[in-house]
Formats: structure tokens, sequence, C-alpha cells
């Protein structure tokens, strides 16, 4: 019997976020449907999120990106998780803008970083902070921190950054994935 992991990119769903650091989820599902010959996302409803899913190995792989605004995450998780009948601590990973790391670097952990609103979200609904983290590092901004948190994570990755996770970063991260599923 396979293995059934969810993978869920955290991002906002209007095309005017779709290259910003707060959509590092989303490019991140998106870069590994596209290595791994994943199907089309699809919009599904219920779920309040574009899915697509493939056999990796031994694991069933649904991939999410809820179509609900960051804050609001958790919707979308906690119906997948349901309705799946998933252990979070176990089958559930989440990949999200991390701006506790600077770009770049990431970490595969259970450790969430000081604060974020999507995953504040995903805990509440699903009530456990036990489930896997996929941590991309999205900090650029040196030693100036005058742009507020929001503005900057709203901000677009510039075309070499969306370069670097294309051909370095993401590729880096789904090694250290692999394992997991």
């Amino acid at each position: 019997m396979p293995n059934h992991r969810l993978i869920v990119g955290l991002g906002n769903p209007e095309s005017r976020y779709q290259y910003t650091r707060h959509n590092s989820g989303f490019l991140w599902v998106q870069s590994f449907a596209a290595a791994a010959n994943f199907p089309d996302f699809t919009l599904v409803p219920k779920f309040k999120a574009q899915l697509t899913r493939a056999t990796l190995g031994d694991s069933d792989v649904l991939l999410a990106q809820p179509q609900t605004y960051m804050n609001a995450s958790g919707d979308a998780v906690q119906a997948l998780v349901h309705y799946y009948r998933l252990d979070p601590a176990t089958d559930l990973l989440v990949v999200f803008d991390d701006l506790d790391l600077p770009f770049g670097q990431f970490k595969f952990t259970t450790h969430p970083p000081r604060t974020h609103n999507g995953l504040y979200d995903i805990k509440n609904k699903l009530d456990t902070p036990e489930f896997q983290l996929l941590r991309l590092g999205v900090d650029d901004r040196g030693g100036d921190r005058r742009i507020p948190v929001i503005d900057y994570v709203l901000t677009n990755f510039s075309p070499a950054q969306l370069s670097q996770l294309e051909t370095d970063i993401f590729p880096a991260t789904r090694e250290a994935v692999h394992p997991w599923l």
C-alpha cells in the first residue's frame, strides 16, 4: 500500500502575486510538479485549492496551492487532510517563504519561523503544530530593514533570483524532500 503525502505550497492566488517572495511555496510546487512530470494543476473548489497528483516511488503525492489568501491557508489544508484522512505529523509538508532565512537558504524541519500568518492559520485549523516544513529563505535586504515586512514579501523576485530558484535552489530542496516521500 502506498504512502500518501500532501505537499502544500503557500502563496496568494491573484496573478499580481505570481513572482513575489510570498509566493515562494506556489513557485516551489509548480517547479516540483514540472520536474516530476505531474499532470497540470486543476482547481477543485471543494478544497479551495489547485491540485495535481502522481505516484512517485512508493508514495501517492498530492500537490496543492490553496486558492485562499495566505492568511486563510488553513481552510484548504484542513479540508485536504480530513478528506484524505492524513496524519499531519507524517503525511503533510508545507512549503513557504521565510523572512528569517537569507535568500538561497532553506530548511527542511518541523520548527517554524518566528511569525508566519499562513502557518499560524494551518496550525489553528488542524489543531496541531506537528507537520513538516520546507522553509525557503527570501530575505536579501542585507541590513536594510526600512521596508515593512508586509511590503517586502510582496515584492517580486528579480529575474536573476527567479533563475537561481529554478536552476539551483529548487533542485537542492527537492533532494532534501526526497527521503520524506
